[in-house]
Parts: C-alpha cells; sequence; structure tokens
C-alpha cells in the first residue's frame, strides 16, 4: 500500500530562481543523498532520497499535471510544474509557473525574498523504501511525485529556491521623451513663478 508523504522542510531543498515576467520558480524539490530527521508514524526517522529514486517514475508523466500549492494545501493550488530535471546533480529540480492570482503574486514575491521554500509530496509503495526499524533510517529508492509545494519551513534543508530569474522592462527612449522641448515649455508654463514673470512682462 502506497501513502502519501510529505515533507515540508529539508537540506538541500531550495528556490533556486524567481523569473517575475515568466512568473516562473525553479527549485529543487527535494535533494538527493542528503539524510533528514523527519516524522514518520509518530517517530523521528532519518531519511535519504537515493539519487534517481525518480528515474522510472517520472518517464511517462506530463510535468504540467503536477500541481503546486502553498503549504500542501491542495485547496490553494498556485500553479504548476512545466520541467522536470530528476537528473539534476542537487535533486529533483522543477520549474514551476505561478496563477495569475493574489496569492500567485504573494508567492513570487515571497519566493523572491527568500521567505519561502520547497517541499515534496511523495508516495512511497513499501517495495520503493529501504527501512532499518533499529537505526530508524530511511532510504528512499523509489518514489512517485504526487505535487510540489512552497512552504515556510521545509523539511529538507537543501529544498529551496533555486532562481526567480527577472527580467527588468527597458525604456530607452523614455529619457529623450521626458526632456523634449514641448515637455520643457509645459512644465515652465505650469509653473507659478514664471507664470507671475509672464503676467508682469504682459506675456
Amino acid at each position: 500500500m502506497s501513502t502519501l508523504q510529505l515533507r515540508s522542510a529539508t537540506e538541500g531543498a531550495e528556490v533556486l530562481g524567481v523569473s517575475f515576467d515568466e512568473r516562473i520558480i525553479t527549485v529543487c524539490v527535494v535533494p538527493y543523498e542528503q539524510p533528514t530527521p523527519v516524522e514518520h508514524r509518530g517517530e523521528l526517522w532519518t531519511e535519504t532520497f537515493a539519487r534517481g529514486a525518480f528515474d522510472n517514475t517520472l518517464k511517462n508523466v506530463d510535468p504540467t499535471s503536477i500541481r503546486v500549492n502553498r503549504g500542501h494545501d491542495k485547496t490553494k493550488t498556485i500553479g504548476k510544474v512545466v520541467a522536470l530535471y530528476p537528473n539534476d546533480p542537487r535533486g529533483l529540480v522543477a520549474d514551476i509557473r505561478i496563477a495569475n492570482t493574489a496569492l500567485g503574486d504573494d508567492s513570487l514575491g515571497l519566493a523572491a525574498e527568500g521567505c519561502l521554500s520547497a517541499s515534496i509530496g511523495a508516495y512511497n509503495r513499501p517495495s520503493g523504501v529501504i527501512s532499518d526499524r533499529y537505526n530508524r533510517t530511511r532510504r528512499v529508492v523509489e518514489a512517485f511525485l504526487d505535487h510540489v509545494a512552497l512552504v515556510e519551513n521545509p523539511a529538507y534543508s537543501g529544498a529551496e529556491v533555486l532562481a526567480v530569474r527577472s527580467r527588468s522592462v527597458g525604456t530607452p527612449n523614455m529619457d529623450s521623451i521626458i526632456n523634449a522641448p514641448i515637455f520643457t515649455w509645459a512644465e515652465q508654463r505650469l509653473d507659478p513663478v514664471h507664470r507671475w514673470a509672464r503676467k508682469r512682462l504682459g506675456f
């Protein structure tokens, strides 16, 4: 029987970057080969996602079918995954597109400021986890990605935003327009000192 595992703050899970113009956030959803304390069935275990844990399970998955939410709350969907990079040496990396909503805007801003981290929601079958009950360790060798969440406190500290790619909007002609003679003339016409002088001189 598979169960949905939520991992809310871990070393290596991070936001790698944010692009405001494209509304894209690049995240490391879960790092590979990084032992992390997690709660498992009411007990504290040390869990590690093995490199290659998603190699087979993501082969035929359309990335855009995977949703992104805030805090693992599926009523607070803020976007979807648009690209997955399971072979990245850091871990499972994803590009997520954030919806043009109030909560989406909030999430973009917080991610850019480093206030949000990435977190994984994944299913594990018993055959996909090597457990050591005596030492309370879990090594995940196969996992099924259910969703991605943006959270304040990730389970893996390496689950993070990797990039918020921003691009400034260029206005190369703005200075020449602002400094055009017609605007200078209009500004002078509206200036009270110039108006007083024109009146005194009979202009």
